[in-house]
């Protein structure tokens, strides 16, 4: 027992110097191992680390070259978000410049609400203004239009019914007016009727010889059997058929006046062949365009609006002395009815709406905004419709009727357009001043007073007696005579 106890002891300390010698190898074996993995790990970019740092320093570098990365990329968006933003505001400024170049300049006033051969005929065809010369016979051609255009609806209001035309007409120059602002719109189909006015003229002027030996013939088939009448008659039949075919070939050019003096207007008809279908068309689209159904229309719509408007006060004015009070009541109703019309039919003619006469809240409203128009438009067709009661007195024979129906004309058109201006200041926003409305309505009520005491006393001398007061050729059919 005494000797297995020292080999027992030595076979531990064996196992405890080989248990140390193994822990004492562990070490170097894991630093060779950690020798070995560092030679095999490529070297960090830039700068060389220590080895214990290396897997630190090399995150922090990736982390920092991401947020690095990441600023960059923030900075990049905003940049790229300024340059879009830049980009934008300079795409719509230029935008915009290219839509203000490209959007024509705004007119002073609305174009008018008017057929396109109308329309055509006052915004011209594209060219050049013309010269002096040119602007001078433009000119003439106007004056000369406008002449025609008062003989022709002076001679329409001396036929029944067709009346209504020449209301109708002074109706949509009033209409036009109020729609475009524009005074130079009140005067439709000038330049139409200044070529018909030259067709009629030139007619007249190459039928003169005509009408002299026609004179002669006549004067000579007193005695038939003699060789004048027998020669004069020839030659009136020749020179009726002369005259037919100048007109007709003249008119086929064109109408103007210089046509029918050109004595070469056969060759043309040779040059240019006869196509009948195209003159038929050409004819209907000219007797279209003088749109006489629409001026018929718009005539029995005034006439109707104002009649029902001046109806009751006029017949309580026309009671006279056999009941004064309703005469009193009449005269009131009619001053205070007449500035309402005037707005009434103005907003008639502008809208083309029967029912925009009676709109009374609009009309009022209409009536705030342009107090001064509508005292104007009252006195000019009060005042100018006033002198013409004394062509009323005598009646003359149908035939001569036309020449008073142009002078109610020429009276009556001035306070059409002004009625047409006050139907265009209507429109715009805003009311005057209480004291700018109240001193013009004080103004207005007297002179429609002073219109009603006239009316008063024309039924006195007017040939139709108390009918008269109820003919306001102001503002129905202006004619002295139904």
């Amino acid at each position: 027992m005494s000797q297995a106890t020292p080999v027992h002891d030595a076979e531990t300390d064996a196992d405890a110097q080989s248990a140390s010698e193994a822990d004492a190898d562990a070490p170097s074996h894991q630093a060779v191992g950690a020798e070995l993995a560092s030679a095999r790990r490529p070297a960090p970019p830039r700068r060389l680390l220590p080895e214990t740092e290396t897997e630190t320093e090399t995150d922090t570098d990736t982390d920092a070259e991401a947020e690095t990365d990441t600023d960059t990329d923030a900075e990049t968006d905003a940049e790229t978000e300024t340059d879009a933003e830049t980009d934008t505001s300079s795409h719509q400024a230029v935008g915009a410049e290219l839509a203000s170049a490209r959007r024509p300049a705004p007119p002073r006033r609305p174009l008018p609400e008017t057929d396109a051969a109308t329309e055509a005929e006052g915004a011209g065809d594209g060219r050049a203004r013309p010269g002096l010369w040119g602007r001078f016979k433009g000119a003439t051609e106007w004056c000369f239009g406008a002449a025609a255009l008062l003989v022709a609806l002076a001679i329409l209001a001396a036929i029944p019914v067709l009346q209504f035309l020449t209301l109708g007409y002074l109706l949509e120059a009033e209409g036009r007016v109020a729609r475009s602002g524009s005074l130079r719109a009140g005067f439709p189909g000038v330049r139409r009727l200044a070529r018909i006015g030259s067709a009629v003229l030139g007619t007249l002027l190459i039928a003169t010889p005509w009408l002299i030996l026609r004179g002669y013939a006549q004067d000579a088939a007193l005695f038939p059997a003699s060789t004048a009448a027998e020669t004069l008659a020839t030659w009136n039949v020749a020179f009726l058929a002369l005259t037919v075919v100048q007109a007709s070939l003249a008119i086929a050019r064109g109408g103007r006046l210089r046509h029918f003096f050109n004595p070469l207007n056969a060759l043309w008809l040779l040059r240019h062949g006869v196509n009948p279908a195209a003159a038929v068309a050409r004819s209907r689209a000219f007797v279209s365009s003088l749109r006489v159904g629409h001026y018929l229309e718009l005539g029995v719509k005034g006439f109707v609006a104002g009649l029902l408007w001046l109806a009751l006060p006029s017949l309580f004015l026309a009671a006279g002395s056999r009941a004064p009070g309703l005469t009193v009541l009449g005269g009131l109703g009619l001053a205070l009815v007449l500035p309402w019309l005037v707005m009434g039919q103005a907003r008639l003619a502008r809208e083309n709406r029967f029912g925009a006469a009676f709109e009374l809240r609009a009309i009022r409203r209409e009536i705030g905004r342009a107090p001064l128009s509508l005292l104007i438009a009252l006195v000019l067709t009060l005042g100018l419709a006033l002198p013409l009661y004394l062509l009323k007195i005598e009646p003359l024979d149908r035939d001569a009727r036309w020449l008073p129906a142009l002078a109610f004309l020429v009276a009556a058109l001035p306070g059409r357009l002004a009625g047409g201006w006050l139907g265009w200041r209507g429109q715009r926003e805003g009311r005057a001043r209480w004291f700018v409305r109240w001193p013009l309505a004080w103004i207005a009520i007297p002179a429609s007073l002073f219109y009603v005491f006239v009316v008063f006393f024309s039924q006195y001398f007017d040939w139709n007696g108390a009918l008269g007061a109820f003919a306001h050729h102001a503002f129905l059919l202006p004619v002295a005579f139904y």
